[in-house]
């Protein structure tokens, strides 16, 4: 991740905005210490691009002027943002509204009402193994067809 932010730095090229956030899925899929990892990147990213980001916060500049530091501040800022939801769980005994379980104990599964089975069934059907063939070979097919660089041409696929 350093190297890409190094590089994004030096280049202002986008393709290490596109390589920076496939190793920020990468990186959440694990969870293990992503968290830190965004945050000191985060900090590298405002320090160095603040010169960036305070005429961006006063309108005196437009977003697509950000490079640098500031750019990659701002990518990582807005890849990250749904997972600070976890946040208001630390001012939601001011509030009053309680939207992240306090004790950190679930009693059920996570997302589901504890009151009530599963609101939501999905019906699984369990195909033959011919109809699944049929199906990839379809697929296949298609997907053959679609490639190739001619235009397809009907009196071709009909066999007399």
């Amino acid at each position: 991740m350093f190297i890409i932010f190094w590089h994004y730095s030096n280049n202002n090229r986008t393709k290490y905005l596109y390589i920076a956030s496939a190793v920020m899925a990468l990186l959440f899929s694990t969870k293990e210490t992503s968290f830190f990892i965004t945050l000191i990147f985060l900090g590298f990213g405002f320090a160095l691009g603040i010169n960036q980001l305070v005429p961006l916060l006063f309108r005196r500049s437009r977003l697509r002027d950000v490079t640098g530091p500031a750019g990659f501040f701002i990518l990582l800022l807005t890849l990250t943002l749904p997972q600070w939801a976890a946040i208001s769980g630390l001012f939601q005994s001011l509030l009053g509204l309680y939207i992240v379980n306090p004790d950190g104990v679930v009693s059920g599964l996570v997302g589901s009402p504890l009151w009530a089975p599963p609101l939501v069934n999905f019906p699984i059907h369990n195909a033959s193994i011919w109809s699944q063939i049929a199906l990839a070979s379809c697929m296949i097919l298609t997907l053959s067809l679609i490639s190739l660089k001619k235009p397809i041409k009907v009196d071709r696929l009909l066999i007399p």
